[in-house]
C-alpha cells in the first residue's frame, strides 16, 4: 500500500496514477462523478472542457496520462476554432483589421492539424522562419544604423560551427592530488568527493532536466560501477558525466576544493574520460541516449551549442531507432524521448541546424509522469516544471507559425509584398491581426493560470517592481519558476513585437499611435527585460543558467531594442524603466564568457556598433 502524500508538503501535488509501463492506469471509480462536475470557466464537464487552466490542475486528481493528453488535444482544437476564419460569404470588414498592420492582410491561415497528432508545427521548429525572431535579424529592421547581409546576419551558427575543438590534453583536477590518469583515476578520487560531486548534480542539473532517475543511480549504477573499481562500463561512463557536471557545479558554488581550477577546464578530465569509453561503448539503446544527453548538457554548461547539438542530434536518432522496435516504452524511457526532443528544440530555437525529425514521433507517445510521483511531492514539481516546459514550447511554436509563416505561394509570387529575403521585411507579422495577438496572448495566459502552486506566477503587470537581490544561485524551486517566467515573457514579447516595430517605423508628422499600439510597445519591450531579469542571469553565473545561451541572447536582443527606442525621443515611451541595469549585466556576462564563447564575443562587439 502506498504511503499516503503529506498535504503540508505536497500542496499541488497530489498523486498520479500511472502504471511502470508508462500506460494509464484504470479510472478509479470515482471517474463517473468526477465527470459530473463542470469547469467553474465555461461550464462543461471537466473531462469535456477546453479551458486549459484545468489541464494541469486536474492532473493531480488521479487523472490517467490519457485524459491529460486529450485535454491538451482539446486546447489545440480550440485554438484552431479561434484562428481559423468561419465561414462566410461575406468579406471581411475593415474592422477586423488591426490598427497595428502596415500591410493589406495575408490570406486567412487554415486550421492546422493537432499538435500532438502530427509533426507539422513541431516541423516548425527547424525551419527557416523561426530565424525571422532571432535577436540579430532586428538588425535588419530600416531604423538600424548597421547593416548586415543575409550571410552576415548567420553568424552565431557560423562562428559556433568554426571554432576550435577542445583540446585532449587536459590538466588533471588540481584537487585531487593523484597522478594516475585513465581508467583508474575515478578510483583514486576520494570517496566524499565523488559523493559531493553527484550531490551537486543532483540538487542543480537535475530537477529542470529528469535525464536520471535519482534512487536508481545511487542504488545500481554507482554501486555497479564502484563494484568494477571503474572499469570500462555505461555504468562508469554515467558516473564520470555526473561528476562532470557536479564538478561545473561546484566550481561556481564556490566550493573551496574546486575553486582553483579553470573555468575553461573544470569538469573536463571526468567528461573527457566517459567520452573514451562512450566511443566505444555507444550503441542504439537506452543508456547510450542517457549517455549522450548527459554529455549534451554538459556541453550547453560549457557554452558550446554545436558541440552539445552533435550529442544531442545522437540521442535523438538513437530514440527514432528504438521507438520502431520496442512494442511500448518504460516510463523512464517515454522521459527521455522527451528529453531528447526538448533538449533538440531549445538548440534549434537559437541555431540553425537540422532537425533528426524526433518531433515527427513525440506525438504519438504520452506525455512523460513518472510512477514515483505519487509519493515524492518534489519529484512530482519536477515532472510538472516539465510538462509546462513542452506545453509553453507548444504555444511558442504557434505562435511562430501564424504569424512569422512564408507560405511557398507567397515567396513563388514575385509582386507580393512579402516576396522580399524573409530577414529584410518582416512583414507576415506585421499583418497579423489584432484578433489573433489576442487569442495567441489568451491561450499563453491559460497556460500561465494553470500552473500548480509550487510553479504560479502572477501575470504581466507594468507596475511589477524588480530589484537585482543577492548574486547568488537560487533555490531549486526558484530557479524552475524563474525559467517558466522568462519563457512567458520571451513568447509575450515575440508576441507584441509588431508594435514595437510599428513605433519606431511610425511617421509622426502626420498622426499618433493609438494607445492600444503605444502600450503593445511598452509590453514588448519590457516583456523582454522581464524575460532576461528572470532568467537568473541577475542571480547566478552563465554556465549555472538554466538554458545558458537563450538567456544571454534574450539580453542581446533586449539591448538591441533598448538601443534602437534611444535614438528618438518620440520612442523613449518603450524603454523599460529599468533600462540601465541591463548595461551593467551585458558587461558582466560578456567579460566572463566572451573568451569561452564567439557567439557571446559577436554579439558585444555588435553591440558597441549599434
Amino acid at each position: 500500500m502506498e504511503s499516503p502524500v503529506d498535504p503540508a508538503t505536497s500542496s499541488r501535488w497530489p498523486p498520479l496514477k500511472v502504471n511502470k509501463q508508462g500506460s494509464p492506469s484504470p479510472p478509479s471509480s470515482g471517474r463517473d462523478d468526477a465527470s459530473e462536475t463542470n469547469c467553474s470557466r465555461c461550464a462543461q464537464p471537466i473531462f469535456e472542457c477546453t479551458c486549459f487552466e484545468t489541464i494541469l490542475s486536474l492532473s493531480g486528481e488521479n487523472l490517467p496520462v490519457s485524459e491529460l493528453n486529450d485535454m491538451l488535444k482539446r486546447m489545440d482544437m480550440k485554438l484552431d476554432s479561434h484562428l481559423s476564419p468561419p465561414p462566410s460569404s461575406k468579406p471581411q470588414t475593415p474592422a477586423t483589421v488591426s490598427s497595428v498592420s502596415l500591410e493589406p492582410p495575408p490570406t486567412p491561415l487554415p486550421a492546422s492539424p493537432l499538435f500532438f497528432d502530427t509533426g507539422r508545427i513541431r516541423e516548425e521548429i527547424a525551419s527557416a522562419q523561426k530565424h525571422a525572431i532571432d535577436p540579430q535579424h532586428l538588425l535588419a529592421w530600416p531604423c538600424s544604423t548597421l547593416k548586415l547581409s543575409k550571410r552576415e546576419l548567420r553568424y552565431p551558427t557560423e562562428l559556433e560551427i568554426n571554432r576550435p575543438k577542445i583540446s585532449k590534453q587536459l590538466p588533471q583536477p588540481v584537487n585531487t592530488g593523484q597522478s594516475a590518469m585513465g581508467e583508474s583515476f575515478l578510483s583514486q578520487v576520494p570517496m566524499s568527493q565523488l559523493h559531493r560531486l553527484t550531490q551537486l548534480y543532483f540538487s542543480h542539473f537535475h530537477p529542470s532536466c529528469l535525464i536520471l532517475d535519482e534512487n536508481h543511480f545511487y542504488s545500481s549504477v554507482l554501486n555497479q560501477a564502484i563494484n568494477i573499481n571503474f572499469a570500462e562500463s555505461m555504468d562508469t561512463c554515467v558516473v564520470l558525466l555526473v561528476c562532470a557536471l557536479g564538478a561545473v557545479a561546484a566550481r561556481f558554488l564556490g566550493f573551496d576544493e574546486w575553486g582553483t581550477e579553470s573555468k575553461e577546464n573544470t569538469g573536463f578530465t571526468f567528461f573527457s574520460l566517459a567520452q573514451d569509453m562512450l566511443r566505444d561503448l555507444e550503441t542504439a539503446d537506452w543508456a547510450s541516449v542517457q549517455c549522450l544527453v548527459l554529455s549534451g548538457l554538459f556541453y550547453t554548461s560549457k557554452l558550446r551549442p554545436y558541440d552539445a547539438w552533435r550529442c544531442i542530434h545522437r540521442a535523438c536518432c538513437s530514440v527514432l531507432i528504438l521507438v520502431r522496435l520496442q512494442d511500448r516504452l518504460d516510463a523512464h524511457e517515454v522521459q527521455l524521448l522527451w528529453i531528447t526532443y526538448l533538449q533538440e528544440s531549445q538548440l534549434l530555437a537559437e541555431y540553425d541546424f537540422p532537425s533528426s525529425g524526433l518531433g515527427k514521433v513525440a506525438g504519438s507517445f504520452l506525455l512523460p509522469i513518472s510512477p514515483d510521483t505519487a509519493t515524492d511531492p518534489r519529484l512530482a514539481q519536477y515532472q510538472f516544471y516539465f510538462l509546462s516546459l513542452i506545453t509553453v514550447r507548444k504555444i511558442g511554436n504557434r505562435i511562430l507559425y501564424y504569424m512569422y509563416r512564408r507560405d511557398k505561394q507567397q515567396n513563388n509570387d514575385f509582386r507580393s509584398p512579402l516576396n522580399s529575403p524573409a530577414f529584410d521585411r518582416p512583414s507576415m507579422f506585421l499583418s497579423a491581426s489584432r484578433s489573433r495577438i489576442e487569442e495567441l496572448n489568451r491561450q499563453l495566459e491559460e497556460w500561465r493560470e494553470g500552473l500548480p502552486d509550487c510553479l504560479e506566477f502572477p501575470a504581466y503587470s507594468s507596475s511589477q517592481d524588480v530589484s537585482t537581490g543577492p548574486f547568488e544561485p537560487r533555490p531549486a524551486e526558484e530557479r524552475l519558476r524563474g525559467h517558466l517566467m522568462a519563457c512567458y515573457y520571451h513568447i509575450k514579447s515575440i508576441l507584441y513585437r509588431p508594435f514595437i516595430y510599428r513605433a519606431l517605423h511610425y511617421d509622426y508628422t502626420s498622426t499618433m499611435l493609438s494607445e492600444d499600439d503605444l502600450e503593445g510597445a511598452r509590453i514588448a519591450v519590457r516583456s523582454s527585460f522581464l524575460s532576461t531579469y528572470h532568467s537568473g542571469l541577475f542571480h547566478e553565473p552563465l554556465p549555472l543558467v538554466l538554458n545558458p545561451l537563450s538567456s544571454w541572447r534574450s539580453l542581446f536582443e533586449l539591448e538591441v531594442q533598448i538601443a534602437f527606442c534611444k535614438k528618438h525621443d518620440r520612442t523613449n515611451f518603450a524603454l523599460p524603466r529599468e533600462w540601465r541595469m541591463t548595461r551593467r549585466l551585458r558587461q558582466r556576462v560578456a567579460a566572463d564568457a566572451s573568451h569561452s564563447c564567439p557567439t557571446v564575443w559577436r554579439d558585444s562587439e555588435v553591440l558597441s556598433r549599434v
